[in-house]
């Protein structure tokens, strides 16, 4: 359900029918867990309950064991491969989001890093397209394999890209890595476990203490010029 002709925030939106009445509205929910920049084709009725169905095979996506847990109404719920489901609730308006298995790892460390410029920025209409391969706005001075690049290795990671620009006043990239911090051993630290000193820094070869030293040769006397030589003359 993911499409990637429409990104929210630079990331792939998730496609889906929201039934307005007699009216099947397409909508593109906000990838971002927590995020509510949706965007649906048409405007529904503020505060409007309204069912929502699978673009591909029109199943309805309303779990009728569940409500919103800030309003009360009922909820839908799109499923993500070994991740569980990610449910919203069906009240226009209603910003409320659970996803319970991410909701069980708890607070997570990662790494934030923003890239801003203050350049020409970028038009909503080229926003969707911006990680797409070979897409370029630079005519023939670009590939347009940069960003579809960086998206690749960052999502590779487990991370993720948010975009943020505006026409005329630049253009915000955030990356954010997830990593984990750990103590370092005893042996990591370079302490010898049993003296508890800091053992000797390793050389270019990897080995620590003294090195193989190379093999001498023995001392050799210098060769001895044979003994003058005499004639034995008839007694």
């Amino acid at each position: 359900m993911l499409d990637k002709s429409v990104r929210v925030a630079g990331l792939p939106a998730i496609r889906v029918l929201r039934q307005c009445g007699n009216q099947d509205i397409v909508m593109h929910l906000d990838p971002s867990y927590g995020g509510a920049n949706h965007r649906a084709a048409e405007p529904c009725e503020e505060g409007g309950i309204a069912a929502h169905l699978c673009p591909n095979c029109r199943t309805k996506l309303e779990l009728p064991d569940r409500r919103c847990d800030a309003c009360g109404a009922p909820v839908y719920a799109v499923q993500v491969p070994g991740l569980g489901q990610v449910e919203w609730c069906a009240r226009k308006g209603c910003h409320h989001t659970r996803w319970e298995a991410m909701d069980a790892r708890g607070p997570q460390a990662y790494a934030q890093i923003e890239v801003q410029d203050t350049g020409r920025g970028i038009a909503p209409e080229e926003m969707n397209r911006i990680f797409e391969p070979f897409f370029s706005t630079k005519g023939t001075r670009g590939t347009g394999l940069g960003l579809a690049v960086t998206w690749g290795i960052v999502e590779g990671h487990g991370g993720s890209i948010h975009v943020e620009s505006e026409v005329g006043k630049g253009t915000k990239f955030t990356l954010q890595l997830p990593f984990q911090v750990t103590e370092p051993s005893a042996l990591e630290a370079g302490v010898d476990p049993v003296s508890g000193r800091r053992r000797p820094m390793p050389d270019a070869r990897g080995a620590t203490g003294a090195g193989p030293t190379a093999p001498i040769a023995p001392r050799v006397a210098p060769p001895q010029p044979p003994p003058p030589h005499t004639s034995r003359g008839d007694a």
